[in-house]
């Protein structure tokens, strides 16, 4: 466990906050950035999501490549 728990701000890097989310609950930016693109994948399983995140509290943003085939995301 990383922490306590979180609201961020996930939206897909190319769409500029459209279609965008709160997820509540998170432990980290790595897990805010999995549970957008488990709600928000596109079609096809070996696409990637580019998912921005951004911590409602402080305002910080980070950005994850997220491989929808095996669910791991890694900073862009």
């Amino acid at each position: 466990m990383e922490g306590p728990s979180r609201s961020f701000y996930a939206h897909d890097r190319h769409d500029h906050r459209a279609g965008g989310c709160m997820i509540h609950d998170a432990e980290s930016f790595h897990d805010a950035a999995i549970a957008y693109a488990e709600r928000a994948a596109p079609a096809d399983p070996e696409d990637v999501l580019a998912v921005i995140v951004r911590d409602c509290e402080s305002g910080e943003e980070q950005c994850f490549v997220v491989h929808l085939d095996d669910g791991q995301a890694t900073p862009c």
